[in-house]
């Protein structure tokens, strides 16, 4: 008898270290059920976007209410979903390209759509923290020609760039021309390429002339503008111009 409970009372052990073992083994799997998979990242749909100076601005429709971000040139259109990574927000950051500030905005280091890779990779928080910090560098490094005075000839039967804006009362809605030296290029903004052209003349504040045009050009070209002049032209979304040439026919020089 006293065999017998010795016996059983060994076996009652090794059946309770078995059962032990195998919970602590299949535990993980049980836990573990099939079909469910990471939480996707949030994502906001894209309401704008325009390309500047080699980077892709998007304004976003998030659960918190429209947000400026920014990072490397991607191709986005409206309507597609850009994934909210971790980025470094800047107030009323200047943007020397867009000759725009945004009252807020953010850095991202990749503008990535849902199951694309780029911010949630495995190294996604550092790689927006550096990338941000590289976005704004590669910025603030733009570099505007200095145009000198004299350096550009005038039109013929044109104006000078000082001369539109002191005669500006007299020239709204009347087509003219001025030849200028390309300071500022951005394509495809609102449907149209936007440059700013120098010539010398003027001072701050009269000496930037700002044209909407379908032509192609790049800095530091000289280019002869023919067009209407508008004042007080408001295209929303922060673009407002006291003077514009719109629709401008943009030649460059020999």
């Amino acid at each position: 008898m006293r065999h017998t409970l010795k016996y059983l009372t060994v076996m009652s052990v090794m059946i309770l270290f078995l059962v032990g073992c195998g919970a602590a083994e299949t535990g993980p799997e049980a836990s573990a059920e099939p079909g469910v998979t990471a939480q996707e990242p949030a994502s906001a749909e894209v309401l704008e976007t325009m390309d500047a100076g080699g980077y892709t601005y998007v304004l976003l429709e998030t659960a918190d209410g429209e947000v400026w971000a920014a990072g490397p040139a991607t191709p986005v259109a409206v309507g597609d979903r850009i994934v909210m990574g971790v980025g470094q927000v800047m107030n009323n950051f200047h943007s020397p390209s867009l000759d725009r500030t945004f009252e807020s905005i953010v850095f991202l280091s990749a503008l990535s759509k849902p199951g694309e890779a780029g911010v949630n990779g495995a190294n996604g928080v550092a790689a927006e923290a550096h990338g941000a910090a590289g976005v704004m560098n590669a910025m603030a490094d733009k570099t505007v020609p200095v145009v000198e005075a004299g350096s550009v000839p005038k039109a013929d039967g044109g104006h000078t760039v000082a001369g539109l804006y002191a005669a500006v009362a007299d020239l709204a809605g009347k087509e003219v021309a001025v030849m200028g030296r390309v300071v500022k290029y951005n394509s495809g903004i609102m449907g149209k390429n936007w440059l700013h052209i120098k010539d010398g003349s003027g001072e701050a504040g009269s000496d930037d002339l700002t044209i909407t045009t379908d032509s192609v050009v790049k800095v530091g070209d000289l280019v002869l503008v023919q067009g209407k002049v508008t004042l007080d032209k408001d295209f929303g979304a922060g673009y407002s111009y006291d003077l514009i040439i719109e629709d401008a026919t943009v030649t460059v020089q020999p």
